[in-house]
């Protein structure tokens, strides 16, 4: 039984379960259709980095795959080919990279020092 105060969470399959109407008071509503985007987003967000974790902290492959098969389901199931043409992770040696920062070099020893 859960215990009171406000959840204001997606109703899964485990929070259902947990769910006694008989016993207490339950104030539940549909997903609002403006908000249902970032509602579902945020509870999809949550559930992947679950996933994620799920490999080895040194298994960088297997969640570069997974979070590029996530992509390009939603590609597939929403038709937009653009989600999956500028949105899956670009793989470099069985590894992803992020772009932590860009300098110019031109004329600003500066920056390049900063950068490098």
């Amino acid at each position: 039984m859960l215990k009171p105060g406000l959840y204001e969470q997606v109703i899964n399959q485990e929070l259902s379960s947990e769910i006694d109407d008989e016993k207490q008071f339950i104030k539940k509503d549909g997903i609002d259709k403006h908000d249902a985007p970032r509602i579902l987003s945020h509870y999809l967000s949550e559930v992947i980095e679950k996933g994620l974790s799920s490999y080895g902290p040194d298994d960088t492959e297997n969640k570069v795959i997974l979070t590029n098969k996530i992509i390009s389901l939603v590609s597939q199931c929403t038709g937009d080919d653009e989600i999956d043409e500028f949105c899956v992770i670009k793989n470099n040696d069985n590894n992803a990279d992020q772009l932590l920062a860009i300098g110019n070099k031109i004329n600003n020893a500066q920056s390049f020092k900063q950068f490098s």
